[in-house]
């Protein structure tokens, strides 16, 4: 949020915050899926060995938002290639995906490979490989 707010001050925009926790299964099912990743599973096969989506977020409420401030056109910023997808889906064109910092730490290092290898998310991580395993 901070870096997003940041990027904006010079430029203008909107953050659309969507109230999605543990991407969109709630917070319950999101503290099972946090149980079987201290087993070693990543975030995304606990979600499966619950019987679960990768990721369940639906954008459709932030389209309807742009939308209605007359946001057609838009350069989003996101490392989520479903994000993209789903707004250019509802009508909006994004004119650019906008890569956001990645904060990466020897306890999230996991998770964040784990977005790449799974969702194709746009992040650099150490050692310089992206989702496409090109140097970035």
């Amino acid at each position: 949020m901070r870096e997003a707010v940041g990027r904006m001050a010079g430029t203008g925009g909107y953050v659309v915050y969507l109230r999605q926790e543990g991407r969109g299964i709630g917070l319950y099912r999101k503290l099972d899926a946090y149980a079987l990743q201290d087993g070693g599973l990543d975030t995304y096969a606990a979600n499966h060995a619950l019987g679960l989506p990768d990721d369940a977020r639906d954008y459709t409420p932030a389209a309807q938002m742009l939308d209605a401030l007359g946001v057609h056109r838009l350069d989003l910023l996101t490392n989520n290639p479903d994000k993209v997808a789903q707004l250019e889906a509802y009508g909006l064109q994004v004119r650019e995906r906008v890569r956001t910092g990645v904060f990466a730490t020897e306890t999230n290092m996991r998770y964040l490979r784990a977005k790449v290898e799974h969702t194709g998310h746009s992040l650099i991580l150490p050692g310089g490989l992206d989702a496409a395993g090109l140097a970035g």
